[in-house]
């Protein structure tokens, strides 16, 4: 500080010593002497001989005293010896170096903006931490407002002079820096700017670090904002309890600590590490492998970035590795607080592995993936096609296709007018059977040269890769880069009309990005329809710690617009046949929660990551946070036939990657469809009664199917019977799209022949195109209209009937008849005969005499006619016989050969329960017989029908 002078000159008396009074102003403004300068002032002052000036010097007291600027005042008084001359009074003002301090937790405030921006203030603070332009310092004296900041980025525009651990006073503009400028969506820095920095000493610890979770302050871990309006800046209030952006704004510039991190990411290119604290206790969505998970409204605020802006060459790390206690600065840069390190940190490895799929195809599953490999064309070397080609065989298990996204033309970036991938694909196919993997096939169609985006002149693509021996590819021409494909019903049957073709590929909504490709495939008969896609990126959202809450996603308006583009084709499909198989496939760029994934749901398609747990719905991994961009959705036939679904994580939680995206796979039960044979009614000459086979299918209606078939059995076709439904010149029947079975009719033909019971077997024989059910064989049998009349004599005869259907007139005598197979009609006529009709619906009538009737197998009609007669049943075959005459005073029904064949061997069947009787409505009795007298399983049944009896009674039997 300087001193300052009073000088007073004299005109004359020079050889005369003087004394001269002055007198030293009081009062506001004025200094005051001994408090504010130096040396005591007395009031006067002496010229010695000879002199003609004297100096009253002053020196201003340096104190701690905020004061302001203040004026000694000096007047010179009138002597008895000296005269005043005109100018009689001066003044020095004393300069006050000392300045008001403004805490940094004032100049932060609470808010995201300074309440003092613009303004020049002075404040002290430790210096935490140094970097190229500029260093943070931090009060050591905080309050308990958590709201507040207590630390401050200095920006010196060049390398700072200062240390860590000095504590410094420092002078400069409140400024809110925003990096990309004032448009950008970033939030701003608090600084000061054009310093003047004092350094007031020096080796001075460090304030203590804030932890950051246990032990310190809760970070929220659900909501990022929640109450902004547009910018968070200007709107909302600010609650660094509850929200995310305003928990690390109100930490902005302090150190901080952070307890057992644990990666949530690989290391980035830019030497960025998200973590958890606290081995991630406390935050949500933490998967199975170390990660965390974002779900709908919650895109983890928990996550803490770590940046290596102070200390370079942060380690490379894995998902779930652990790096212990990190220690550092808040800062924020391009959309996100950071923390930056100040010590170089450790990492312990988390052991995590890349998953092998167990979902593998089978004779009877189809398994589809899709693939998004990164840019990849020819430049990129062998190293990378056969980590590519080693992850498809030994990862995924060799899918039986596979959509692939960011396939390149053969010189990739080179951006000249080549636009064909052919040496791309096949280079991968090669790599693959390398690896001990099918030889696949591909599909794809060259894009128009730079029109779908990705990197330039690499003309990224969708594409099919299928193994051509487990599946099928439909060719069908006509698809081109700008061709629209469209949806042909091929009586009821959807086709496309090319095959692989493009989706509406001029459509706007396309511009810059990639056209789905759509093509048909066949696995086990049933046609698959796949639409591989790669949808625009998300490129120019907003962050999700920017100004804007809530972000605005630019991006979305466009993969609405593409999603309702293949939703629409997908009901086109649909429309035609709602049974049809159709993935949808591929890189969505988006979330299974959001709007362009739901438009896609509106086609009645099911987003099969959605099976999985929350936490494990991921196939990429962003800022820490790790989602699912990539789909597999289906139809419902497919989701009826759903057997897995996996996403195989060897790529987004790596820092070694081959791509940046996780591979998805699904699997399906698409079996042969398994065809069975069943026949039904009695076909008979008699009016022409038909029978059918029915030849069904199991599974999937999808598609004509072809059945074979052999005929064998007794009947002639064309002679015996005709048939619809099939051909039986060649042995085919068809089971039409979309049904699951066809109906052979088989129509006799009335020849006026008398022949036996004819047969028509029906055995189905094997195919490529199905399997044989358990019931792979038929039969149906022609009752012949037609008598082979047989004639007795009138003596005693014995006649035996022929296999065809008997008309038997025994003529006198006493008889013995047997029909033997076929529907036979006897007449004993006169003389005591013995009838019976054997296999068949037979009709015996005794006649004239006391005739033995015996029906046998089938149900028959009984007649005795005039005399005594006896209807006997042998066996269980015999029931269900109608006796039209029964006589209760003469005529018997003969049941003991049935209950010895039951073995039973009591003496009293209808208290033993094996027989009873009830009469019926219309003057009927119905004789009921139990062939285990109701001990186990079997019932009453129905013995015979007596018409017009009422009156029977246990007597009418012989036992």
């Amino acid at each position: 500080m300087e001193t300052g002078t009073f000088r007073l000159t004299r005109s004359s008396g020079f050889n005369e010593a003087l004394t001269v009074n002055y007198t030293v102003a009081t009062g506001v403004g004025q200094a005051t002497n001994g408090t504010d300068y130096t040396p005591a002032l007395t009031g006067t002052v002496s010229f010695s001989v000879d002199r003609a000036t004297v100096d009253i010097a002053i020196a201003p007291v340096d104190d701690s005293e905020i004061e302001g600027s203040e004026t000694v005042t000096l007047t010179l008084v009138d002597g008895n010896n000296y005269d005043l001359g005109s100018s009689t009074t001066a003044a020095i003002v004393v300069e006050d170096n000392d300045v008001a301090i403004t805490r940094i937790r004032d100049i932060q405030g609470t808010s995201h903006l300074s309440p003092l921006v613009g303004q020049t203030v002075t404040t002290t603070g430790i210096v935490t931490a140094k970097r190229s332009n500029g260093f943070y310092i931090q009060d050591a004296a905080p309050d308990a407002n958590n709201a507040t900041s207590e630390g401050i980025f200095v920006f010196t525009s060049s390398a700072p002079t200062v240390a860590v651990g000095d504590d410094v006073q420092v002078g400069g503009t409140v400024a809110e820096f925003r990096s990309g400028g004032a448009n950008s969506t970033n939030l701003t820095v608090t600084q000061l700017t054009s310093p003047l920095i004092s350094r007031l000493s020096s080796g001075n610890a460090l304030p203590t670090a804030t932890i950051l979770g246990t032990g310190g302050r809760a970070i929220p871990n659900t909501v990022i904002e929640d109450d902004a309006s547009g910018s968070v800046e200007t709107t909302g209030t600010f609650d660094p309890a509850n929200d995310g952006i305003d928990f690390y704004e109100s930490l902005e510039g302090m150190l901080v600590q952070v307890n057992n991190a644990t990666a949530v990411s690989p290391t980035s290119d830019f030497g960025e590490i998200w973590v958890l604290a606290d081995n991630g206790a406390g935050a949500t969505g933490v998967n199975s492998r170390g990660g965390i998970t974002i779900s709908q409204g919650d895109f983890n605020p928990e996550r803490i970035q770590i940046d290596d802006t102070l200390i370079s060459a942060e380690p490379t790390v894995n998902v779930g590795d652990k790096l212990g206690t990190v220690v550092g600065v808040i800062d924020y840069s391009f959309g996100n607080f950071e923390l930056l390190n100040t010590t170089p940190l450790t990492a312990t490895a988390g052991g995590l592995q890349r998953e092998v799929t167990d979902l593998v195809g089978n004779s009877d599953q189809l398994t589809v993936a899709t693939f998004n490999v990164e840019n990849l064309d020819p430049s990129d070397g062998a190293t990378k096609f056969n980590a590519l080609a080693a992850a498809i065989v030994n990862n995924l298990k060799s899918p039986d296709i596979i959509t692939v996204e960011e396939i390149q033309d053969n010189n990739g970036a080179v951006n000249d007018s080549i636009v064909d991938a052919s040496v791309t694909f096949q280079t991968l196919i090669n790599a693959i059977a390398a690896q001990g993997g099918p030889t696949y096939e591909f599909r794809q169609i060259n894009p128009v040269d730079d029109r779908d985006g990705g990197e330039p002149g690499g003309n990224i693509r969708v594409g099919f890769l299928f193994n051509s021996s487990r599946v099928s590819f439909v060719d069908r021409p006509g698809g081109t880069s700008t061709s629209d494909t469209t949806v042909v019903n091929a009586s009821g049957t959807p086709e496309l009309s090319a095959s692989p073709g493009r989706i509406d590929p001029t459509n706007s909504a396309f511009n810059s990005s990639r056209k789905p490709l759509v093509g048909e495939f066949v696995f086990n008969g049933q046609t698959v329809f796949v639409i591989g896609n790669h949808f625009n990126s998300k490129g120019g959202d907003q962050p999700l710690f920017g100004v804007s809450q809530p972000p605005l996603l630019s991006s979305e308006v466009q993969r609405e617009q593409q999603a309702t583009i293949v939703r629409d084709f997908v009901q086109n499909l649909l429309a035609v046949n709602p049974n049809a198989n159709v993935v949808v496939a591929g890189d969505l760029n988006d979330f299974q929660f959001s709007d362009p994934v739901n438009i896609l749901e509106g086609a009645g398609l099911t987003t099969l990551i959605e099976k999985l747990p929350y936490e494990e719905q991921y196939t990429y991994n962003f800022e820490g946070n790790a989602q699912a961009l990539d789909h597999i959705m289906v139809s419902d036939n497919l989701v009826s036939q759903f057997a897995g679904f996996d996403v195989v994580h060897i790529n987004s939680e790596f820092a070694d990657q081959i791509s940046d995206h996780d591979p998805s796979i699904a699997r399906f039960n698409l079996p042969l469809p398994t065809i069975s044979i069943t026949a039904s009614g009695n076909p008979a000459e008699a009016e022409s009664i038909p029978g059918t086979f029915t030849l069904s299918r199991g599974t999937s209606t999808s598609g004509d199917l072809v059945v074979n078939f052999a005929v064998n059995g007794s009947a002639s076709f064309g002679s015996d019977y005709s048939i619809t439904g099939a051909d039986f010149t060649n042995g085919t029947a068809t089971i039409l799209n979309g049904q699951s079975s066809v109906t052979v009719t088989l129509l006799p033909i009335d020849d006026a022949i008398a022949e036996p019971v004819e047969t028509i077997q029906l055995t189905l024989t094997a195919s490529s195109k199905y399997k044989l059910g358990n019931n792979a064989i038929a039969n149906l049998a022609i009752a012949d209209n037609d008598f082979n009349p047989i004639n007795g004599t009138n003596k005693p005869d014995n006649i035996t009937g022929t296999d065809a259907n008997d008309r038997v007139k025994s003529g006198n005598g006493d008889d013995v008849v047997n029909g033997g197979v076929g529907d036979d009609a006897i007449e004993g006529e006169n003389g005591d005969d013995t009838l019976k009709g054997g296999v068949g619906r037979d009709t015996l009538n005794g006649g004239r005499g006391n005739d033995l009737l015996i029906g046998g197998a089938d149900q028959d009609i009984l007649i005795g006619g005039q005399g005594s007669d006896v209807f006997r049943f042998e066996s269980v075959a015999d029931l269900g016989d109608t006796i039209s005459d029964f006589s209760v005073n003469s005529d018997r029904i003969d049941v003991s050969q049935l209950l010895s064949s039951v073995n039973y061997g009591g003496c009293n069947p209808f208290a033993d329960n094996y027989l009873n009787y009830k009469q019926l409505d219309g003057g009927k009795t119905i004789v009921l017989f139990d062939r285990d007298g109701g001990e186990n399983s079997f019932e009453f049944e129905s013995l015979a029908t007596l018409e017009g009896v009422t009156d029977i009674n246990k007597n009418g039997f012989i036992i």
